[in-house]
């Protein structure tokens, strides 16, 4: 059964499945959220930015080490990440810091990370 045929569970017009259905939907403030999310990380390395930034705030030189780009490279996948509100800079003597930020932005990033990474397991 698909529930269209009339037996009153999970049939068109039930109120109780309609309201159900209305819940699940995000809000206006979690799709922008989702969205930004979805933009910034998919870019493959933009995405392993976010997981290696996970671990904690990083320098953009350690950063560019570790993810194997020129600087320019990664500062512009950075800008990308903290436009979205994914990532924070902080200046720390001559060096510039980069850190997560947005709880719930970083959690859609990471969660849709995590679950690329064990389908590749």
């Amino acid at each position: 059964m698909t529930g269209l045929e009339g037996d009153g569970v999970g049939t068109l017009g039930d109120p109780a499945t309609l309201r159900a259905a209305r819940a699940a939907l995000l809000d206006a403030t979690a799709t922008s959220v989702l969205a930004a999310a979805r933009h910034a990380v998919c870019d493959p390395t933009r995405a392993q930015i976010v997981r290696v930034l996970g671990t904690g705030p990083l320098a953009v030189t350690d950063l560019t080490r570790i993810i194997g780009r020129q600087r320019t490279v990664t500062s512009q996948l950075l800008r990308v990440l903290r436009d979205a509100g994914l990532v924070e800079a902080r200046l720390h003597g001559r060096s510039l810091y980069y850190r997560l930020t947005s709880v719930q932005a970083v959690h859609v990033a990471q969660t849709a990370l995590e679950a690329a990474a064990r389908a590749n397991r």
